[in-house]
């Protein structure tokens, strides 16, 4: 459940839901950067090699970190759609209680930085 996820507690009011989300939102986007920064230092230790083993090391390390971008873009999507829908939640004046998670709505793979 996003709840846990994401370590909201079922008492957790919507404001402070919304706080957690963009804090959690400004940490990944700065995870992402640093990972981007990893990526093009291995592009550029590639450029700078024709060692085969150095090459191959540096491919390692490519394919890790697009791995793990992929993941940080999922995760920050995931964290935008839940963001957006407390958002929407505050804006209507629900009481009802809506939560995030309740309603996993498909989100783009695509990151906007």
């Amino acid at each position: 459940m996003v709840m846990e996820r994401f370590g909201f507690e079922r008492e957790m009011s919507m404001e402070a839901v919304q706080e957690r989300l963009k804090e959690l939102e400004e940490t990944i986007r700065r995870r992402i950067l640093k990972e981007i920064k990893i990526k093009e230092g291995a592009e550029n230790m590639r450029r700078a090699t024709s060692d085969k083993k150095s090459l191959a090391h540096v491919r390692t390390i490519v394919n890790e970190v697009n791995n793990t971008l992929q993941n940080l873009n999922q995760e920050l999507n995931d964290v935008r759609t839940y963001l957006q829908m407390t958002s929407d939640d505050s804006d209507a004046g629900s009481t009802t209680g809506k939560r995030p998670g309740k309603d996993s709505s498909p989100v783009s793979p695509v990151c906007e930085l």
